[in-house]
């Protein structure tokens, strides 16, 4: 079965929109914008908040991901999030888990 190119970017839109309402009731910040180099390369974490290019935009999941990276944060810790910041294994695991129970 194949999608229209249409249809794909209409689901992915209201994923991507229900993210956001998501995230922004637990208290954490969202900013469009363009993003020169990351990995992923649709999704920053600048200093606490979460900045998304949605021209590059791959996968919501990776919106989530990220946003799993602060949220397990403590509020001091998040406010200097920059960047790279999945260097640590546990934090890592955390992220994955907090990002896989927010997508059910």
């Amino acid at each position: 079965m194949k999608f229209s190119q249409e249809l794909i970017m209409t689901i992915t839109h209201a994923l991507v929109v229900s993210i956001f309402k998501f995230m922004a009731d637990c208290g954490l910040v969202i900013l469009e914008g363009n993003i020169e180099e990351s990995f992923p390369p649709d999704v920053l974490i600048d200093h606490g908040t979460l900045r998304i290019d949605y021209g590059k935009l791959l996968y919501p999941g990776d919106i989530l991901h990220e946003a799993g990276h602060l949220a397990v944060m403590s509020p001091e810790s998040r406010n200097r999030a920059h960047v790279n910041i999945g260097t640590n294994g546990g934090e890592e695991m955390a992220a994955l888990a907090w990002s896989y129970a927010a997508s059910l």
